[in-house]
C-alpha cells in the first residue's frame, strides 16, 4: 500500500513538473513562431516596397528624360525650319533632321530609345531619312497599327 501510494504521488509529481516545464515552453514557442512569423512578413514587404519604388524611380526618371527630349525636339528651330524648306532635296533635308533629331535627344544612354521619328505632314515639302518621313508612312508600320 505505501508502494502504491509513493508511485502515485511520484506520477503526481512528474505530471506536475511536465505540465509546468513543457507547457510555457509550448506556448513561448507558438508565440514566437507568430510574431517571427508576423515580423519576416513586415520585412518582406517593406523590402518589396522599397524595391518597387526605387524601380518606379526609375522609370520616372527616364520618362522626364523623354518627355524634356520631346519638348526639346519640338521647340527645336533647326528641325523646324529644315521640315519647311522646299528648296532643298528631300533627301538631304532628312539627313541634315535626323542628325539634328539624334543630337537633340536629352538622355543618359542614347542606346535606351530603338527609334525615334519625326512624321511629317506637309505634303508640299515631302522629306524622308532615316529618323524622318512623312505621316502616310507610319500608318504602314507595325507600331502605327498595334495601337488600333
Amino acid at each position: 500500500m505505501r508502494r502504491k501510494r509513493y508511485s502515485r504521488v511520484f506520477h503526481q509529481l512528474a505530471l506536475l513538473f511536465i505540465l509546468a516545464g513543457i507547457l510555457p515552453i509550448a506556448v513561448l514557442g507558438i508565440y514566437m513562431y507568430n510574431r517571427i512569423n508576423i515580423l519576416a512578413g513586415q520585412e518582406l514587404t517593406q523590402s518589396y516596397e522599397l524595391l518597387a519604388s526605387e524601380y518606379l524611380g526609375g522609370i520616372k526618371e527616364k520618362l522626364a528624360q523623354y518627355e524634356t527630349s520631346l519638348k526639346f525636339i519640338s521647340k527645336n528651330t533647326v528641325i523646324i525650319e529644315l521640315l519647311g524648306n522646299k528648296e532643298m532635296n528631300s533627301y538631304a533635308r532628312g539627313g541634315m533632321i535626323s542628325e539634328e533629331l539624334f543630337k537633340s535627344l536629352i538622355l543618359d544612354d542614347q542606346k535606351t530609345i530603338r527609334n525615334c521619328m519625326i512624321y511629317s505632314n506637309q505634303e508640299d515639302a515631302p522629306v524622308y531619312g532615316r529618323r524622318v518621313t512623312m505621316s502616310e508612312t507610319s500608318e504602314r508600320e507595325s507600331s502605327y497599327r498595334a495601337g488600333e
